[in-house]
This record gives C-alpha cells, structure tokens and sequence, in this order.
C-alpha cells in the first residue's frame, strides 16, 4: 500500500511539475508577443510620421514628378523607386522613409528586443492627372524567426508578424514654384 501511495504522489508531483512548466512557457509566450506588439506600434508610429512628412506634391495635369515627389511614391523598381507594390527591405535612395530594413542594415532598428524586420509596400490607388494620389502603405513589422519560412516577406499570416495600413494623399500646386499645402 505505501509502494501504491508513493507511485500516486510521485506521478501527481510530475503532473504538477509539467503543469507548471506549461504555464511558464505560456507566460513567457505572451511577453515575447506583448514585446512584439509593443515594438511594432512604436515603429508603425514612427514610420507613419515618415510618410507623412514625405513630400508628395504635383501639378494638375501632369501627375508626380521626381523632384517634387518623394521617391517611394514614383513607380518603378528600387533602389531608385519604389511604388511598385512590392516589399521593399531596404530604404529607397534620396527618400525620407528610413526606417525599413532591420538591426544589421539600420541602426534606427538594432535595439529592438525581440529583433525586427521592417518593409513597407506602396500601392498606388488614384493616378489621375486631374485628381490627387493617393496611395495605400501596407507597413510590415515582424520579429526575427530564423526560420525560412517564418522570415519568408510574403508570410503575413503568424503571431510573429504585423501589418498596418497608412493612406497617402498628395497636394496639389497651384503653379510650379509653389509648394503644396500639408
């Protein structure tokens, strides 16, 4: 009977113990995701503020031009532009969106615990020469897997990824000295 009693409580000890180690996995789960979650808003916010401040102004009539328009928003491939719809890893030449890439391409982004990877994606939605463009801004903030499926650009769907929407719209010119309005 003391045998039986013993086996009992050894095999409730180990019930508990695995209990236990389940709920400190769970736990620490949840501040990795709280972590991340936390980090992606800061860099969304920061970001967000990026493209808003990016110049995007045009005349009636003939639509964005280099110059007056920020890079990421002319089409074509980067790194010299990059309204493509693509993921773009790595900042545009001459843009003043700079916070893409991640800890090993961009100081900005070193600190972040757990480490990140941003990317951005341009869609263009209204290019009529009349009408002002605008453009949807997929930004995508996921931490750093390594693993190639997780790390995959295309792989949005996971805990470990966040994507936030931003909408651009341009500012007309009245003529071509003046700047366009905030």
């Amino acid at each position: 009977m003391t045998l039986l009693e013993a086996v009992v409580s050894v095999l409730v000890m180990v019930t508990g113990v695995a209990a236990l180690m389940g709920m400190i996995i769970n736990v620490e789960n949840a501040n990795r995701s709280m972590a991340l979650q936390h980090n992606s808003l800061d860099i969304f916010a920061r970001i967000s503020a990026q493209v808003r401040d990016a110049e995007c102004d045009f005349l009636p009539g003939t639509g964005l031009q280099a110059g007056s328009a920020d890079p990421t928003f002319l089409p074509g491939t980067p790194p010299a532009q990059g309204a493509n719809g693509q993921w773009l890893t790595a900042p545009i030449n001459d843009s003043s969106i700079t916070l893409v890439g991640d800890g090993s391409t961009n100081p900005a982004l070193a600190d972040y615990v757990p480490p990140v990877r941003v990317a951005i994606r341009v869609h263009t939605e209204n290019v009529a020469l009349q009408a002002a463009p605008s453009f949807q801004i997929d930004v995508q903030v996921r931490e750093i897997m390594r693993d190639v499926v997780q790390d995959n650009i295309n792989n949005v769907n996971g805990y470990w990824v966040r994507v936030y929407p931003v909408q651009k719209l341009c500012n007309a010119r009245t003529d071509a000295t003046q700047r366009g309005e905030y």
